[in-house]
């Protein structure tokens, strides 16, 4: 019988916390999404074994011996940590949905994918790294900005007070990222227009999903912070209202970037539409959510006809067809 791993991290695992990071279980998952998931994958296999991605995965990994794994592990520590799964599977030799190390390395390093995406004439916001307070004094473009942390996910040290109007907020916001992040900020001209999501699905071939747009409460945050995600101050509509030329745009360049990166199977990128019209990238989420009750992804896959059991199965199918090919 195929011996399916599937690799994650739990929020509930207190051996991956940061203790001087507030959120930093935010990108982990709960139980219930490892739990639909599984059950997906019983539509394969019964024979499944869990691998949390902690300090014990290589071992596990090793004595697991799958044949192919489903992969959402972020890993742990450091900014190369989506990347620490895929290398083991590599080295191993063992099949596993989603990309390898080196592209979800680069793409959730926020400053090299706005680099890449500029160099291939990718739009996305003017932008400096900053890894001290006296590299404010020559940032190149205006207020207001946006600050962030460089290297992280899932609205991650995205707060409301994120949006800086003046000098002295700039400031504040850089150094409450340096000191409780420990990496360096991203200050970013901020784009103040419509917020979509738009996603890639690799099964037999690939898909560009539906549009999502998400909508904010009047009055509550006009991004997707931290807050807004956590008081649920949203509304998402897909598919999304746009015009045709719009929507096209967003799909070209979803494919450019995901060609560009060399992303394999999923991914979803975050778009902002500038005072021009303009689709500028804000990020590029290789390893997109899949929880069936709040994540954007499987709400995109199922407005394109699949249901969640059949995105799931049609990745780990994926994966296995590559087993199969050796």
């Amino acid at each position: 019988m195929t011996k399916i791993g599937f690799a994650y991290n739990l929020k509930s695992d207190e051996t991956l916390h940061e203790t001087h990071i507030i959120d930093s279980a935010a990108e982990y998952e709960e139980r219930e999404t490892i739990d639909a998931i599984h059950n997906a994958l019983k539509n394969i296999s019964s024979d499944i074994v869990h691998l949390p991605c902690n300090a014990e995965f290589i071992e596990n990994v090793l004595r697991a011996k799958p044949d192919a794994v489903f992969n959402i592990a972020e890993g742990f520590g450091g900014r190369n940590r989506e990347g620490y799964a895929p290398t083991i599977f590599e080295m191993m030799g063992i099949p596993h949905t989603g990309s390898d190390a080196l592209s979800l390395s680069l793409t959730l390093d926020k400053a090299h994918t706005k680099r890449i995406l500029r160099a291939e004439g990718i739009p996305t916001p003017d932008f400096k790294l900053v890894s001290d307070v006296s590299d404010l004094s020559d940032i190149g473009f205006g207020f207001p900005m946006f600050v962030k942390p460089s290297r992280e996910g899932t609205s991650k040290g995205i707060r409301n007070h994120s949006k800086v109007i003046d000098s002295d907020q700039l400031k504040k916001q850089v150094e409450w990222v340096l000191s409780h992040y420990r990496q360096p900020a991203l200050v970013e001209a901020f784009v103040d227009g419509r917020e979509f999501a738009s996603a890639v699905l690799q099964t037999e071939t690939t898909h560009v999903l539906p549009l999502i747009e998400v909508i904010f409460h009047e009055g509550k945050s006009p991004f997707y912070s931290y807050e807004c995600k956590l008081h649920i101050e949203e509304t998402l509509e897909c598919p999304a209202k746009v015009p045709l030329a719009l929507e096209r745009e967003m799909q070209e360049y979803t494919l450019a970037a995901f060609e560009l990166f060399d992303l394999k199977d999923l991914a979803r990128l975050d778009i902002r539409i500038d005072q021009n019209g303009v689709p500028q990238i804000l990020e590029i989420n290789a390893l997109p959510g899949l929880s069936p009750h709040c994540s954007l992804y499987p709400i995109q896959a199922e407005k394109a006809g699949f249901s969640y059991d059949d995105m799931i199965c049609g990745l780990m199918e994926r994966a296995l067809g590559m087993k199969n090919s050796e």
